[in-house]
């Protein structure tokens, strides 16, 4: 985790953190933690945005990627992501 952030510009390269505190928090759902890959390179996301999916702060699209597993499920459905407490150590 710690290296595929190293070179990143808009980085405080402590994002490995994060991610081990949100692992350990009740919010960690490790059935949603999921990469769909084809040869090795990530397949099939699409901007958050697209389907109504808002952010809570200003976020590079390409940070926002979700993908849809059952088509029409997001028919009708917008909102605001809520971020675990965990998020914000």
């Amino acid at each position: 985790m710690k290296a595929a952030f190293e070179t990143m510009e808009h980085s405080d390269h402590r994002e490995q953190y994060l991610v081990e505190r949100l692992r350990i928090s009740d919010a960690f759902i490790p059935e949603l933690s999921l990469v769909a890959e084809i040869n090795g390179q990530i397949a099939g996301y699409v901007p958050a945005k697209q389907y109504g999916i808002a952010f809570p702060f200003e976020v590079p699209e390409e940070s926002c990627m979700i993908r849809i597993l059952n088509p029409g499920a997001f028919k009708d459905v917008k909102g605001m992501v809520e971020y675990p407490q965990a998020f914000f150590e």
